[in-house]
């Protein structure tokens, strides 16, 4: 028990640092203004992990009664769910991003953070699979996986958001975030043998 729920604490915890700290690698090195521009998409699509973290929750006690085989199928079932509810949702968010913030706040807000909202809406969405991925590695009693691949991940994002907000602003920093749940997801499910 206190190795299963030590390696979530580790895991509860870097993935949120990772977050947190990317708004203070931001506002050191673009300034308050463009933490701003930065965390008002941020905020709005991270409200589309509602859908995926509902349904990862709901898995969890299912996954961790099953056989392997019927783990898979239920493991593909969600993903499957997971994609048809939430593409449609992600591409309308993409497409009126502009349009939504230009309304909301003003076409100046809208025109720095636009393309930024766009980019983290696709992490988001690559997100959401990573997230049901996890649950099944926990699922399996193997948390310590989902941690380790988050702690591999720390400093090379912090590498890629530092290169990205010094050669393309917000949108460099919200390519990076992108890039790194993409990675969380790929190493998630080669773990889990999903991409299999």
């Amino acid at each position: 028990m206190l190795s299963f729920g030590g390696w979530v604490t580790i895991t509860s915890f870097v993935g949120p640092m990772m977050v947190i700290l990317d708004r203070f690698v931001i506002g050191a090195l673009s300034g308050a203004k463009a933490v701003t521009y930065y965390t008002v998409p941020f905020q709005l699509g991270e409200r589309s992990t509602l859908v995926s973290n509902s349904l990862s929750s709901a898995m969890f006690p299912r996954l961790a009664a099953v056989t392997e085989g019927e783990r898979q199928r239920l493991v593909c079932d969600g993903l499957c769910s997971l994609m048809v509810i939430m593409t449609p949702l992600v591409a309308a968010g993409i497409l009126f991003m502009g349009t939504f913030l230009s309304l909301w706040i003003d076409s100046v807000f809208s025109s720095n953070s636009a393309l930024v909202g766009q980019i983290l809406l696709v992490g988001f969405w690559v997100n959401g699979f990573a997230r049901i991925v996890s649950t099944q590695l926990q699922a399996l009693g193997r948390p310590d996986l989902v941690a380790k691949c988050h702690l591999l991940e720390v400093l090379p994002y912090f590498a890629l958001l530092y290169f990205g907000l010094s050669e393309f602003g917000l949108v460099g920093a919200s390519i990076a975030f992108t890039l790194r749940v993409l990675l969380d997801f790929i190493l998630l499910a080669r773990l889990s043998q999903v991409l299999l």
